[in-house]
């Protein structure tokens, strides 16, 4: 079961006239990998049509996260993009900020799945800072987000360029109604 009630960015263009650009050939890992992990996503993959793939959990590659920058295409091939820790979202720019929401589990929850926000700044083609996080069902000791479920910190975010990404048409949500309802660009297909 899955509360998609706060999950709204895929509603929005992903990029407009005005949106800073980044590159879209490649992951983008967080830099400092052992202060950032547990306010975070470790690493993000973005698509042109606003989806996103991103990973919370430790260990999700057979090669440790914290050695991403000593060999990034062997952490890659090792990557399991459907293990547990994974998270599928949507993102849209305007300007130089950039908003990305992706779906969470909650353990023990009625919805297991439930969508957390982050905000952030563009600094370039290849480098991205996400300074706050929303969360509204995260409790205080989960990923250290405050008793509201709001967050403020630095994660910077790096590009590197691979071929390697996983296939975002086979994202859970695409197949689902409320999702092809509302889709930015769904009025395109009438």
């Amino acid at each position: 079961m899955v509360n998609h009630r706060n999950f709204n960015a895929y509603m929005n263009e992903p990029f407009n006239f005005e949106s800073a650009k980044l590159r879209l050939d490649g992951i983008y890992f967080v830099l400092d990998f052992k202060s950032k992990i547990e306010n975070a996503p470790i690493l993000f993959y973005l698509y042109s049509d606003g989806s996103t793939h991103s990973v919370f959990g430790l260990n999700v590659s057979n090669v440790p996260d914290d050695k991403f920058w000593i060999d990034p295409e062997n952490y890659l091939h090792n990557l399991r993009m459907n293990a547990v820790g994974n998270s599928p979202g949507h993102f849209f720019i305007r300007k130089d900020r950039i908003l990305i929401q992706v779906f969470d589990i909650n353990p023990g929850a009625l919805f297991p799945n439930n969508s957390i926000e982050f905000t952030g700044r563009i600094i370039n083609d290849s480098k991205f800072i996400l300074t706050k996080s929303t969360c509204k069902w995260c409790f205080k000791s989960r990923r250290n987000y405050s008793k509201m479920g709001f967050a403020d910190y630095n994660t910077e975010y790096l590009f590197y360029k691979t071929n390697i990404k996983p296939d975002s048409s086979a994202i859970w949500f695409k197949e689902r109604n409320w999702y092809k309802e509302k889709l930015w660009d769904a009025r395109l297909d009438n």
